[in-house]
């Protein structure tokens, strides 16, 4: 039957997953006690395992955004590798799925600003293009396509006005975090 861990878990091993991800990452790239203070400070955050423990899906978005955008960082500044690109729009694709556009928003958002920062204002648009946006977008849009058309076919249009006006792009416009909208915080 349904149990309340079975609820949690997914979490729980997203959670899990992050750490995992975080420590290979810095290792590889920082160095290994980096890598062991990233954990442990992440590891040890309450506002993490509170939503970890949660039922929601903000650490299972978290969990591919991390997968993705550690893709992103070594197609940025390693050799292209097609494995690479498929982590990062395969991981975007499935935070799509989970979350919404939200996922895919976040990383148009940060992208440009890492290559900005990375490569300065000439290598911004070419570090872009590095990452086959266009293709790559394609591919991350497809299964939430996908499962778009398959509730339109079982259930009509009601759960998706629900779902995606209501719930992301309403949400968005009129409150972040059903208190004010976005642009509120800008004053």
């Amino acid at each position: 039957g349904v149990q309340e861990w079975t609820a949690r878990l997914a979490n729980v091993l997203a959670a899990l997953g992050v750490l995992s991800a975080l420590y290979v990452f810095a290792k590889k790239h920082v160095g290994p006690w980096t890598a062991l203070i990233a954990i442990v400070v992440l590891g040890s955050s309450y506002e993490f395992w509170e939503n970890a423990q949660g039922i929601s899906t903000d650490v299972v978005l978290l969990f591919f955004l991390t997968f993705s955008w550690c893709a992103m960082y070594e197609l940025s500044v390693k050799p292209f590798r097609w494995s690479r690109w498929l982590i990062l729009w395969g991981g975007l694709g499935l935070a799509t799925l989970t979350k919404g556009p939200v996922a895919l928003v976040l990383t148009a958002l940060i992208a440009p600003l890492f290559y900005l920062w990375h490569f300065g204002p000439r290598g911004v648009w070419g570090g872009l293009m590095r990452l086959r946006p266009f293709s790559g977008a394609a591919l991350a849009l497809a299964p939430f396509c996908l499962w778009t058309a398959g509730v339109y076919l079982n259930h009509g249009p009601d759960p998706l006005r629900l779902i995606l006006l209501k719930h992301n792009v309403q949400r968005f416009i009129d409150a972040f975090d059903h208190q004010r909208p976005w642009y509120y915080f800008f004053r």
